[in-house]
């Protein structure tokens, strides 16, 4: 079967995934191994041969980290992109957030392939809410790492905060999905990446919008002359 072929049956068969939710005051699920180990593989090895010149890297005293600008050399990972975008993946997120109607973003604002590299971080932040060219509001983040080993020593953590104390650490393993309902006001970070230098925190993330919009004309239904 091609890899192509597997992904699209693995999201034909979500809810067979073995979904975690957390005690903690964070809407938060986590899914490990999400994706079968071969797609996987293909996955780790497509990103790690992205070349250089197709990553922006962005420093600054709150984050650093680097976006994939080009994902011509790793059709896998595409497909496994816009499946992230499907019906069937968003129909999954809704059973399991309960956020009727949710929309991907195709055009993955702010979001898409990552990676954080050594000494690198992201400061405590709350989201943006709102993404104007979709016209929609931001109700679920959803994350897939992607490296292809990783070890609890080397930090890069996910981390939430309630009142300024942490509430909830998620460690970045590979092929982990965490998926979590947004709030405007929820604070979170990755602390400071303490990998070797050969050795990337990858991830690929979407977000996931509705709509409180109303229509410009009545409704209606399609009508013949």
């Amino acid at each position: 079967m091609l890899m192509h072929e597997l992904i699209y049956k693995h999201f034909d068969q979500l809810a067979d995934c073995d979904v975690k939710g957390n005690d903690s005051t964070v809407a938060l699920w986590t899914v490990d191994n999400f994706l079968p180990s071969s797609v996987y593989t293909q996955v780790v090895e497509e990103v790690e041969d992205i070349p250089a010149t197709d990553w922006r890297t962005y420093h600054a005293d709150t984050h650093s980290r680097s976006e994939c600008t080009d994902w011509r050399t790793a059709p896998i990972t595409r497909t496994l992109q816009q499946s992230m975008c499907s019906s069937q993946f968003t129909n999954w997120i809704t059973s399991i957030t309960g956020h009727q109607g949710l929309v991907s973003d195709p055009q993955s604002h702010a979001a898409g392939l990552t990676y954080i590299s050594e000494g690198g971080h992201i400061a405590r932040h709350k989201d943006f809410n709102w993404n104007e060219q979709l016209r929609m509001n931001r109700k679920v983040n959803v994350i897939l790492y992607t490296t292809r080993t990783w070890q609890p020593q080397w930090a890069g953590n996910l981390n939430f905060y309630n009142d300024g104390q942490p509430v909830l650490t998620v460690e970045p393993m590979p092929n982990r999905l965490v998926i979590w309902r947004y709030d405007v006001d929820l604070v979170h970070g990755v602390d400071t990446v303490r990998s070797p230098q050969h050795v990337m925190r990858t991830n690929l993330m979407n977000w996931y919008y509705q709509s409180n919009g109303t229509w410009e004309h009545e409704p209606q239904r399609t009508t013949y002359a």
